[in-house]
């Protein structure tokens, strides 16, 4: 598996943590960034603990804001959302998220974006989980997650019950 750089959306950490897969997803091989905003929000809001050794954090300073004020945003994006946007687009990182709407933004921007599916796919392929495992995981996670795409969902379990 190749390093590539993703930038990571708060919601993916929130459905690996529930999935009891964050720390394996700093096994994937991939260099993991998040902003500042995102993990105040995991930690502060709702006492996630993540390995900041692992993580790379981009702190939103004054030359980030300007270049980020330049961008056009739908209002209703919030201020840490496009944050991650903006990191995304700016430095040609990969999206990491669940939010169909910066989904949407990242695709129309020309930004590489994933979801909790294709994670839980590199789990497979990288052989840190077996199929049957993360198949049980995915089918835990929509009971707790109502807004993931159920076909695709279903598609993917049989994918790796198979």
């Amino acid at each position: 598996m190749f390093m590539s750089i993703v930038i990571t959306d708060a919601n993916i950490f929130i459905d690996l943590d529930y999935m009891k897969l964050i720390d394996d997803f700093f096994s994937l091989g991939f260099e993991i960034h998040t902003t500042s905003p995102v993990l105040m929000e995991l930690t502060q809001e709702l006492g996630l603990k993540l390995k900041r050794n692992e993580l790379t954090v981009i702190n939103i300073d004054e030359e980030i804001s300007e270049r980020m004020g330049k961008l056009k945003f739908s209002k209703a994006f919030s201020y840490t959302d496009t944050t991650i946007l903006a990191i995304a687009y700016m430095n040609n990182y990969t999206l990491l998220t669940g939010e169909g709407l910066m989904r949407k933004w990242g695709e129309k921007n020309n930004v590489e974006v994933h979801g909790i599916l294709y994670i839980l796919d590199q789990f497979v392929l990288g052989g840190l989980r077996t199929s049957f495992a993360i198949a049980d995981s995915l089918e835990k996670l929509q009971l707790y997650n109502l807004w993931l795409p159920r076909k695709e969902c279903s598609t993917y379990i049989k994918k790796w019950r198979l």
